[in-house]
């Protein structure tokens, strides 16, 4: 009787070491193994085993930060070590905004009230025929002594903002996922409402570490789950407050959406009104849309985890 030779992985040679198995076996005396339809069955057997090899060097190597292929992984193990993977970034450009003979500013007694534009104020320029989004980071306003209304060095990011909401439940909590692969994490807004009713808001930071925190401290964390969404997590009372029933979680964020990268961009013009204004403003680019990026691929984290 001969023992069945397991080291081979390949097809063929695992095909090969059945077969010369059974020839080794008395019941089997005789049989050709090429020709008789034993031969289907020696297929069947050895792409069972080469599936069942195969399967088990993959899920192997998914073990390892050094040898894993899927992103969820790699993700998961720089997890384990602390490290967040980068989100997208925005391409970011300076303007200059200039508004002549606005409307509804000028008070009776001949002074002119300030104009205010909003955060997420839009504007639009055109990158490889494609039409790309930029919106203001923060609301700013503008004073006038006459009538000529100026906003210096603007920011303006690549993207659109987005909010969303949730309401925390104690009995049912939820995963407060960001629904954008796209998302440019460093623009992050994160509030929380105590009430429903409260338009009260208490701001959330980004904790970095846990050095100085205690069970008072606004923070939340942020992490990339297994499908690629970025996902906020917050304190349990001991790090970090931790969030009552009924509160009202929300997240704002810049979504650059699957635009492609902006990047030397400079010539823009306004989408939505400022203040009530859309006619007589001009716009001067003071530095061109750079630093925007994808965000941090498999061998980037690979290897920035570990250090």
């Amino acid at each position: 009787m001969s023992n069945l030779n397991v080291s081979e992985l390949d097809f063929k040679s695992i095909k090969n070491n059945l077969k010369d198995f059974l020839k080794g076996q008395s019941e089997f005396t005789d049989y050709n193994f090429d020709g008789s339809t034993i031969n289907a069955l020696l297929d069947v057997l050895a792409y069972t085993t080469h599936y069942n090899a195969f399967n088990a060097n993959m899920s192997v190597n998914e073990c390892f930060l050094d040898t894993a292929q899927l992103r969820s992984s790699v993700v998961s193990h720089a997890k384990l070590l602390g490290y967040t993977p980068r989100s997208c970034y925005s391409s970011t450009a300076t303007i200059d905004i200039e508004i002549s003979n606005p409307t509804n500013v000028l008070n009776d007694d001949g002074t002119y009230n300030s104009i205010v534009m909003s955060q997420g104020t839009r504007f639009k320029t055109v990158v490889n025929d494609s039409n790309i989004i930029f919106s203001v980071n923060e609301t700013i306003a503008s004073s006038s002594t006459d009538g000529q209304y100026t906003f210096k060095d603007i920011q303006i990011l690549q993207g659109e903002y987005k909010t969303i909401k949730y309401v925390y439940d104690e009995d049912s909590p939820e995963k407060y996922i960001i629904p954008h692969k796209n998302v440019d994490t460093s623009s992050l807004i994160v509030q929380v409402i105590p009430l429903q009713s409260s338009e009260a808001t208490i701001a959330y930071t980004l904790a970095s570490n846990l050095v100085n925190l205690d069970s008072s401290s606004n923070t939340f964390w942020i992490q990339e789950n297994k499908n690629g969404d970025y996902e906020l997590s917050f304190g349990d009372g001991y790090i970090g407050s931790k969030i009552t029933d009924g509160n009202i979680i929300e997240i704002k964020y810049i979504s650059r959406g699957n635009n492609d990268i902006a990047n030397g961009a400079k010539v823009f013009a306004l989408l939505d009104s400022i203040d009530g204004n859309m006619a007589g403003v001009g716009i001067t680019t003071v530095v061109p849309a750079s630093g925007g990026s994808e965000r941090e691929d498999i061998e980037s984290i690979r290897f920035n985890a570990p250090l």
